[in-house]
């Protein structure tokens, strides 16, 4: 998000394309923090998760 603030600052990125690209972030940002949240749950034992399914989400997390 700071890269993205320091284009609009220095005019490589328009008001209306920084306002598209921070809420596309923000739902980014949030989507990733409940993927984060289940995988502690799941850590726990408290969400049905395999460990299969618990590696493969943290390797896209990565990817991401």
């Amino acid at each position: 998000m700071s890269r993205l603030k320091d284009l609009f600052v220095i005019g490589d990125v328009t008001k209306p394309e920084y306002k598209t690209r921070l809420e596309r972030l923000k739902g980014l940002t949030v989507k990733k923090e409940n993927e984060v949240e289940q995988l502690k749950e799941s850590l726990e034992g408290s969400s049905p998760l395999t460990h299969a399914e618990r590696l493969q989400r943290l390797e896209a997390m990565k990817v991401a």
